[in-house]
């Protein structure tokens, strides 16, 4: 009797261990899983701020190819600016050799005809016939006015004499 006894105590106390194992083993497997459920967490959160940094560095990359794109318009602007002032500089030095090659005309023809006597085929200046010819006065004007003046004198009408009067240089045309 004592001796079955003492075989139905054993086997509790083994069950009890047994079932203690268990509650051990199965504490331990939650365990296991808290630790998988927060290795999964730290994953995720890397991974977003992985996310962030990417669409961190693509913004980053959109504002260098904004800034690098206002950089070449404005270098083209400033190409086209350049050649336009070129261009001007260009027409500007034209005007002038022109304006050179019309004075040093006007020149030539002061020096080659405004040396004559005062008197044309023995006639003073005031004897000459007024009623078929005028005269034209080229003193006290600037250079641009006797340009004009000779180039449209010589172009449109007869030149019959140059001579030297009173306050200046005349130029006698027929009309």
């Amino acid at each position: 009797m004592l001796r079955a006894l003492s075989l139905d105590f054993s086997l509790q106390s083994s069950v009890y261990s047994l079932q203690s194992s268990v509650y051990s083993l199965q504490s331990t497997v939650y365990s296991l899983r808290s630790t998988v459920y927060s290795l999964q967490s730290t994953v995720f959160s890397l991974q977003s701020s992985v996310y962030g940094l990417q669409s961190t560095v693509y913004s980053l990359q959109s504002t260098v190819y904004s800034l690098q794109s206002t950089v070449y318009s404005l270098q083209s602007t400033v190409y086209s600016l350049q050649s336009s002032v070129y261009s001007l500089q260009s027409s500007v030095f034209s005007l002038q050799s022109s304006v050179f090659s019309l004075q040093s005309s006007v020149f030539s023809l002061q020096s080659s005809d405004f040396g004559l006597p005062s008197s044309v085929f023995g006639l003073p200046p005031f004897l000459l016939p007024r009623h078929s010819a005028y005269q034209i006065a080229l003193a006290d004007r600037s250079v641009a006015t006797r340009v004009n003046a000779v180039i449209n004198v010589v172009l449109q009408h007869k030149v019959v004499a140059v001579f030297k009067g009173i306050g200046g240089n005349y130029l006698t045309v027929d009309v």
